[in-house]
């Protein structure tokens, strides 16, 4: 029998291969979803979208980053779940969208602990437990990101080396509340405690709920989590805060590195970050930002700055 092939209407051909396979829904394999419904007697429309949302909800991609390069790192690859377009776009853009974070990470000693403040569905988290083996753990406090930031760890079959904290951190220990622009799987431009986004202006909210957030120093100072060698912060908007909430953690020579986003047109955030670090023994080693973000773009003037412990 020959095969037609089926527009679904939730799946927009866009040119994007995401939306290419998914496209790949053959009539053939709807007419038996169909002839199944009656038989075990569910209406037509339920199950045949169970079944679809069940494929949307099953697609992943292989990231294979070969030896030498540009980042310099072994052979190996990462499995990842990419059930929306975003998601998709995160695995894409895996080697080209912070090739400075990949190239942080490659820098890290051999079995250090990362801390990953703001780690989404955890690409980088991923790439640090796999390539460093380092211990990570990774703080993502949206509810929409943990499911597939467990699923990615799952996956690969490093939950034994990264530890999910799914707590926001801050300058207190409190409840406040959580803002997310996005409900979507793999989003970002969120907020803790604050009305602010990544460039210091209002957030506009689609979703929030209350939840309960810490602040680094007191995670490590009872014993929850130990004091990293590494850490990335990356949380849109609060980033001076976070480091707020664990000087005592970053006076500790324990820590080597710091990578951290700041927005250049958000002006106290990055006067607050500089004299944070400045004052826990930190001089900036580069500021930078990829390509793809450079030029009219809304991130156009935020960076992620590498700091190192001063001799």
């Amino acid at each position: 029998m020959k095969t037609k092939w089926l527009k679904i209407p939730i799946i927009k051909a866009t040119g994007n291969l995401y939306y290419a396979a998914l496209q790949a829904v053959s009539l053939g394999i709807v007419r038996h979803l169909v002839w199944l419904e009656k038989k075990i007697g569910r209406s037509r429309r339920g199950f045949t979208q169970d079944c679809l949302i069940e494929l949307c909800n099953n697609q992943w991609h292989t990231v294979n980053l070969g030896s030498g390069g540009s980042t310099g790192a072994p052979r190996f690859s990462l499995k990842l779940c990419v059930s929306n377009s975003l998601l998709w776009f995160r695995a894409d853009t895996f080697h080209t969208k912070e090739p400075e974070t990949l190239e942080w990470i490659n820098s890290m000693d051999q079995g250090a602990t990362l801390w990953d403040v703001g780690a989404n569905v955890g690409l980088y988290s991923l790439y640090a437990a796999q390539t460093r083996q380092a211990a990570v753990y990774a703080y993502e406090p949206s509810v929409f990101n943990l499911e597939v930031l467990a699923k990615n760890i799952f996956a690969n079959g490093l939950e034994s080396k990264i530890v999910i904290v799914p707590v926001p951190l801050s300058d207190a220990t409190e409840c406040s509340t959580f803002k997310l622009s996005n409900i979507c799987n793999g989003s970002a431009c969120s907020t803790f405690g604050k009305d602010f986004g990544f460039d210091g202006n209002p957030l506009e909210t689609a979703f929030a709920y209350s939840t309960v957030g810490s602040t680094g120093d007191f995670l490590a100072a009872n014993g929850v989590v130990p004091v990293p060698d590494y850490i990335k912060i990356d949380v849109d908007g609060i980033e001076h805060l976070v480091l707020s909430g664990m000087k005592d953690v970053l006076s500790n020579e324990k820590v080597k590195s710091v990578l951290i986003e700041g927005n250049d047109d958000f002006h106290d955030q990055v006067a607050t970050i500089s004299d944070i670090m400045q004052k826990c023994g930190f001089v900036l080693q580069k500021k930078v930002h990829s390509e793809m973000f450079s030029g009219d773009t809304p991130f156009s003037n935020t960076y992620n700055q590498i700091w190192v412990r001063s001799a």
